[in-house]
């Protein structure tokens, strides 16, 4: 603010009577202030979260742009207000402004309504499967460090966590019976778990905002050789995001206990997954996930304990039963 005061002082307005002058002096502080300010603001970001400073602006700054030139000139235009009519004249402006932010504010939660959605959505998941519970925010957190070391930028990185978090939601349509089995799958009960993908895929695509990423859904059991499923891709015909999920899910999975094995150690499930590139896994991912794996050690040594807290309610069972017995009524229709 003060060094945005000092480039107006430079201009030497005596009179904030409407001029070219006055105009020109205003761009310039308004242009410095929004410099200096997004800067600090950008490098504080960047370093918080361990991206470049140029991404966070060119992502989660470019929005403000518009907005800050907008707001710009209202408040020159407060200042002629009061200066010709006083605060009855302030008031009569202000009044359709605070309409507008409450309907911001609408927006703003319907937003906030929408993320509790998604966490809903995950969480009546892992209410089927006790073993798996926490494994979708896990997924998220380490899909987020891979895209990191990827330069992904960050509205780009934004809709991948949404996509890592909503990665097992196919799973909801699939019997518990099959998905806490304790011993080996019959063919069949392979096939049926294997559905989840298309599943989540088709569940997913029905949310307006998430809709053209939800392939990345459908595509996250894939193999780099092409022995995965449900569409058998291959190479870089699998997209990039379900590369990703693909790393940071079969991790996860393999620091779980399930019913038939125990769960590897941090350092097992590294070494696996560094065996797997060029096979199941994409190796340059693989080497990103690499790079990341100071970070990922950390949010793997803290893994939530959320049947021992009580995190998942019953409510959230007959959610998810709920939902299922719909799922198998469409499907059957």
């Amino acid at each position: 603010v003060g060094v945005a005061g000092l480039v107006y002082q430079r201009f030497a307005i005596t009179s904030f009577d409407l001029s070219l002058m006055l105009l020109v002096a205003l761009f310039a502080t308004v242009v410095t202030f929004f410099m200096l300010n997004t800067l600090q603001i950008a490098l504080v970001i960047a370093l918080s979260e361990r991206v470049p400073v140029q991404a966070v602006i060119a992502g989660s700054m470019k929005w403000a742009i518009p907005n800050f030139f907008a707001l710009a000139p209202m408040g020159v235009l407060l200042a002629l207000v009061y200066q010709h009519f006083g605060v009855l004249g302030i008031i009569l402006l202000v009044i359709p402004l605070l309409i507008a932010r409450g309907s911001f504010q609408a927006y703003v939660d319907m937003r906030e309504m929408y993320l509790d959605t998604i966490k809903s959505l995950t969480a009546a998941v892992d209410a089927k499967d006790p073993y798996t519970a926490g494994h979708s925010h896990r997924v998220g957190c380490y899909v987020k460090e891979i895209a990191k070391e990827c330069k992904f930028p960050p509205e780009k990185l934004e809709t991948l966590e949404y996509m890592a978090v909503l990665h097992d939601i196919g799973k909801v349509g699939i019997p518990e019976g099959i998905l806490n089995k304790p011993g080996k799958l019959t063919a069949e009960e392979y096939w049926l778990m294997q559905q989840h993908s298309i599943i989540g895929y088709e569940i997913v695509g029905q949310i307006r905002r998430l809709k053209k990423n939800a392939v990345f859904i459908r595509h996250h059991h894939e193999w780099w050789d092409g022995s995965g499923y449900p569409d058998h891709l291959q190479g870089e015909e699998i997209p990039l995001e379900s590369r990703i999920l693909a790393v940071a899910d079969a991790f996860d999975a393999m620091t779980m206990d399930r019913p038939y094995r125990r769960a590897r150690t941090y350092e097992e499930a590294v070494t696996e997954v560094k065996a797997g590139a060029g096979t199941q896994f994409d190796p340059w991912v693989v080497g990103k996930f690499l790079q990341a794996t100071p970070r990922i050690k950390e949010i793997c040594l803290q893994k939530e304990k959320s049947r021992a807290d009580g995190f998942f309610s019953e409510y959230l069972l007959a959610e998810a039963a709920a939902v299922r017995e719909e799922l198998w009524k469409v499907r059957d229709s």
